[in-house]
């Protein structure tokens, strides 16, 4: 599997090579046709500049990814949580945020920024997956067993296809051109530390639910 994966991965230094070769051309000519040439020379330059930024990110991530949490567990209110992801994003244009939150608040045992960071990384990708803008709908409320709390993330975008379902959480998989493609499976990593379960529906063409399961905490307790 990780060798399939790896195929889905272009190398990231490929651009930044092509960039340097292409500047160190730039730079072999003399002063006249160096001032005439400078304004690509700029625009080389910012790409590179960009790739490193990018490459950083990568680096950041895979880091993230390696490493256990070591946040210490406090008691998390669901709903002011999701409530404050979704004003993240309340100056996007083209994106609507409605949340269906449960009348009670809902209380969970974790890490705040790290349970922040899953559902970051879930509205990031829903609204990934609309390019042309649209509906993301965040609800949560407690399970039947009152064992734990259910939250889930629902866009209407361009759905899943069915050979990629079995990859999604996989690190390095991406079905998007751009990013590391490991927001889904530090998402998982992050609700599996907090004894938790992610999982998803998606119909390609409707969109796609993402749906995660935390151990309740007892509420009387707080």
């Amino acid at each position: 599997m990780a060798q399939q994966v790896a195929h889905e991965i272009k190398n990231p230094l490929t651009p930044m090579k092509l960039n340097l070769q292409h500047l160190e051309r730039q730079l072999n000519v003399s002063g006249e046709e160096f001032q005439k040439m400078k304004p690509q020379i700029e625009k080389i330059a910012a790409n590179m500049i960009g790739q490193i930024e990018s490459l950083n990110k990568i680096a950041s991530d895979f880091s993230k990814f390696a490493q256990p949490s070591d946040q210490e567990f406090k008691a998390v209110e669901i709903n002011a949580l999701l409530i404050s992801v979704s004003e993240l994003y309340a100056q996007e244009k083209q994106l609507e945020i409605v949340t269906a939150l449960s009348p009670q608040k809902l209380w969970i045992m974790g890490a705040e920024d790290e349970i922040r960071r899953a559902f970051i990384n879930l509205v990031k990708n829903a609204y990934e997956a609309m390019p042309d803008g649209g509906k993301i709908i965040l609800k949560s409320a407690t399970t039947s067993s009152k064992e734990n709390v259910e939250i889930s993330v629902q866009d209407y975008g361009e759905g899943i296809p069915e050979e990629s379902r079995d990859k999604i959480f996989v690190p390095n998989f991406s079905t998007k051109s751009s990013g590391t493609g490991l927001g889904l499976a530090i998402t998982k990593k992050i609700i599996q530390e907090h004894n938790g379960d992610i999982s998803f529906t998606s119909t390609v063409g409707e969109g796609t639910i993402f749906t995660i399961k935390l151990p309740e905490k007892d509420a009387s307790s707080n």
